[in-house]
């Protein structure tokens, strides 16, 4: 699995600090679509395509645990739903939200996502 060294990540912690989207970015585009970071103790990964995605959260849910400290942090702020939950509570949840991502609720969306991606680039061009 590629990924930055760990002296690599020490380095970055400012950026990481500043601007946390640029530096997964960067990383995903250094390093692929998966991403493994080095961090103490633990093994962390970012999976930025959605085949990933689908592999972490459906076909080997059982192998990729959530009970982490972060996870359980998060929980604390969102509850314990889709984003957090793991297994047939995991199940459950999303198939009660799959019907509003169906592309026809999607496809009302597009227009009003547009311009506010457009007005929130806008304005980071202008902090730049």
């Amino acid at each position: 699995m590629a990924g930055p060294e760990p002296l690599d990540m020490l380095r970055a912690l400012p950026r990481i600090r500043r601007d946390p989207l640029e530096f997964l970015t960067h990383a995903a585009q250094t390093y692929g679509d998966v991403v493994e970071f080095p961090i103490p103790g633990q093994r962390v990964f970012f999976a930025n395509h959605p085949d990933a995605v689908k592999q972490v959260l459906q076909t080997e849910h059982r192998t990729h645990d959530r009970a982490t400290v972060q996870y359980q942090s998060l929980s604390l702020v969102t509850g314990n739903g889709l984003l957090t939950s793991d297994g047939e509570l995991w199940r459950k949840e999303r198939r009660l939200m799959q019907p509003a991502f169906h592309r026809a609720v999607l496809d009302q969306f597009v227009e009003h996502i547009d311009i506010a991606v457009d007005r929130l680039l806008a304005s980071w061009a202008r902090k730049r």
